[in-house]
């Protein structure tokens, strides 16, 4: 009599390899902590952080052009971005050392921080936008409701 042990042993191989699965993820995941990739994510963070308050301090000292042209012109932007580059590198070096960027060397910073703060800028300028030095919003053409959807169709096929 031949009894047949291959469900048996598909079960304790199945449980096995659950087993060591369930064991390398907690492996991976005391190895990664050791090497620091928790403090690569915070570091990121802290660079993000920095650049935002280098475009808030842009904008605080574009007060004049937002003033005149509004914070989401191109040329506004541009002028942030100009103040915001600079103010970036003098004030948050150890931000930017964290996340391997060398201050000292413009020519090897100056893209990769261009490319960031333009990313960072239209979160960073929602609280300026809020702000009262942000010129009111012009009132729309036609105010909500003060016409139908009849009367925008006649209106647009007679202009």
């Amino acid at each position: 009599m031949e009894v047949d042990l291959s469900p048996i042993f598909g079960a304790v191989i199945s449980l096995c390899a659950i087993a060591l699965t369930t064991f390398g993820t907690w492996a991976l995941s005391r190895f990664a902590r050791k090497l620091g990739i928790e403090a690569n994510s915070e570091a990121i963070q802290a660079f993000d952080d920095a650049l935002g308050k280098a475009i808030q301090a842009g904008a605080g000292a574009m007060r004049d052009t937002i003033a005149a042209k509004g914070y989401d012109h191109i040329e506004t932007k541009n002028a942030i971005l100009a103040f915001a580059l600079p103010y970036a590198v003098a004030k948050f070096a150890p931000a930017l050392r964290s996340i391997g960027l060398d201050p000292d060397n413009p020519a090897a910073t100056d893209t990769y921080l261009r490319a960031e703060l333009n990313r960072l800028f239209p979160t960073a300028m929602m609280p300026v936008a809020a702000s009262p030095v942000t010129p009111p919003v012009s009132p729309p053409v036609f105010p909500a409701g003060s016409m139908t959807t009849g009367q925008l169709n006649t209106a647009s096929a007679a202009g």
